[in-house]
């Protein structure tokens, strides 16, 4: 080998060798301060959803609570009463049925004529506990009962809570006369479609075709956006463990994993608030997106910026 080719290699050696270290520092730099600022960005719009679904349920709960308080409710006459009902739930979209239930579990008014006269339990069997806890409270008390998806009082409503198998709550009010005798509790069967009308915003705002969802404080799956999600089962990356910090103490953030079927995503998760005074709620909103989809403008603008170094280091 020549003196002048032994020169030319050591150079390049000597040159390429520390620019290529360089480089890939430079990349591992750039990555974790692009998947930083890009997680952040997608806690934030799952913090923001969240805010929205505790928005829904506070509202709900006020103005079952509200409605409470109605004088109509404690007559003798109850015409009023269902009159009351039907308006409630024909001004506000949140119900899908408002029912006055006497100690016994008996409705004796709603805003569906056809339920009066019948058990609470015979389409809302999963409210027994908390109806017991309400019918025993103070006024102004209010609890939440949680359920897959129930019978509704319409053909449509019905269709859609199953096509879409939305979370059935219930809201559960105790009702007092003027005078602070008690004349029952006030349930309401609240429509829950705005939430999944939310995880479908979240949906569209990230990139890929994750699905975002709605878990309780165990990984049950409650509610998601997947046509057929493994409803009130563990989820999947919850159950391997991929996920399980996304349910620990800290209240939002985001994570890089590997799903149960070998897939990097990442994911931002939000703790939502708990509801009435026995705590319901205290879920999780989680939304993944596919790793390589999300951090694919970073990777392309690095790709491009080392093409445009070594373009001028080799002309």
């Amino acid at each position: 080998m020549s003196l002048t080719k032994k020169l030319v290699l050591t150079f390049l050696l000597v040159t390429l060798i520390p620019i290529g270290v360089i480089i890939w520092v430079s990349r591992q730099s750039l990555v974790e301060q692009a998947q930083q600022q890009i997680g952040t960005q997608l806690k934030e719009s799952v913090v923001q959803v969240g805010k929205s679904m505790d928005e829904f349920m506070f509202n709900s709960l006020h103005n079952v609570q509200t409605m409470a308080t109605n004088p109509d409710l404690s007559l003798k006459d109850l015409n009023l009463a269902n009159r009351d009902l039907a308006r409630l739930t024909y001004s506000f979209s949140f119900f899908d049925q408002v029912m006055l239930v006497n100690p016994q579990g008996l409705i004796i008014a709603s805003s569906d004529s056809a339920s009066v006269g019948r058990s609470l339990f015979t389409d809302f069997a999963n409210t027994r506990h908390e109806f017991a806890m309400a019918d025993q409270a103070r006024p102004g008390s209010a609890y939440v009962s949680l359920t897959d998806a129930l019978k509704s009082t319409n053909a449509a409503t019905t269709e859609e809570r199953r096509s879409n198998q939305l979370l059935g709550i219930q809201i559960l009010v105790p009702v007092e006369d003027s005078e602070g005798r008690p004349v029952g509790v006030l349930v309401a069967d609240v429509l829950t479609r705005q939430l999944l009308w939310l995880l479908k915003d979240l949906e569209r705002q990230a990139p890929g075709n994750e699905s975002p969802c709605l878990v309780d404080k165990a990984g049950l799956v409650l509610m998601s956006v997947d046509p057929h999600p493994d409803r009130i089962a563990g989820h999947a990356d919850v159950r391997s463990g991929a996920l399980r910090a996304a349910l620990g103490d800290v209240r939002s953030g985001h994570l890089v994993y590997t799903d149960s079927r070998g897939h990097k995503l990442m994911a931002g998760y939000s703790a939502l608030a708990t509801y009435g005074d026995n705590k319901a709620g205290g879920w999780r909103l989680v939304s993944p997106v596919s790793y390589e989809t999300i951090m694919r403008p970073a990777n392309e603008s690095f790709d491009r910026m080392i093409a445009i170094l070594l373009a001028t280091l080799l002309a």
